[in-house]
């Protein structure tokens, strides 16, 4: 059996993907049967080929969309890894930037969302990588994972906060806070709810297009004034056209 050539490419990211990808590879079922065959801070120059490519963090200027294509050209799988690559991420807040999702540039794949994935998707994408089945993302939302289910719901629903006053004991749009589970893709186990965060939305769309499920979804929402203005906060969403 051929032993699977892995790269690893970093762009304008933390590096907090690409570290979660690599504590994920260097297991000893995963290295007995791949190699990290690139990496930049290890070897500047990338092989002529690649079976699996992981880059993390989106493109801003022209010579990483060169480099990027570079990459595609010598990987046999390109796979997209977090929120900046998918998205634009947080480097999209930046109005004195022309950030890229990767997908403007090279068109990966597989892509695998949140900010960073978790180490269940990596690992389900690893082992179907290796043993050369298919990966499919959840279909489903955060709300499908979320340990709270809404009871007393009535629409347009009225959202007044972006955070918990409290300790959560009930479905964050019943008690008036933003929560973006029913629009966001699930992979994630609800953590951040679990933790008394409201979902924002780290792993995109549960489909490719996001606009006119974010569309339908404030359609049923009653906000103030000033949560109306607050456009930074779907900034993970404006290159979301994707195939899911």
């Amino acid at each position: 059996m051929n032993r699977l050539r892995m790269g690893l490419v970093q762009l304008n990211g933390c590096t907090g993907c690409l570290s979660r990808v690599i504590s994920c590879i260097l297991t000893e079922d995963i290295l007995r049967v791949a190699d990290i065959s690139y990496c930049p801070v290890v070897k500047d120059t990338p092989p002529d080929s690649l079976d699996l490519t992981f880059v993390e963090g989106a493109v801003s200027i022209r010579a990483e969309e060169e480099y990027l294509k570079k990459i595609r050209t010598t990987s046999k799988t390109l796979v997209a890894v977090g929120t900046c690559s998918i998205f634009g991420g947080i480097m999209s807040l930046s109005r004195n930037m022309n950030v890229k999702a990767i997908a403007e540039a090279a068109i990966p794949d597989y892509y695998l969302t949140g900010c960073p994935p978790s180490k269940s998707q990596i690992d389900d994408f690893l082992f179907k990588a290796i043993t050369g089945e298919i990966y499919v993302q959840p279909q489903k939302n955060v709300c499908s994972e979320c340990p709270f289910k809404p009871e007393e719901l009535s629409f347009p629903l009225t959202i007044r906060k972006f955070y918990p006053e409290s300790p959560l004991k009930r479905c964050l749009l019943e008690t008036q806070t933003l929560c973006l589970g029913p629009v966001t893709r699930a992979g994630c186990d609800a953590m951040c709810i679990s933790f008394n965060m409201p979902c924002e939305g780290c792993n995109g769309p549960p489909e490719g297009n996001f606009n006119s499920a974010l569309a339908n979804f404030f359609s049923i929402l009653n906000l103030n004034d000033e949560m109306g203005l607050c456009d930074e906060l779907f900034f993970r969403f404006h290159r979301c056209n994707l195939r899911s």
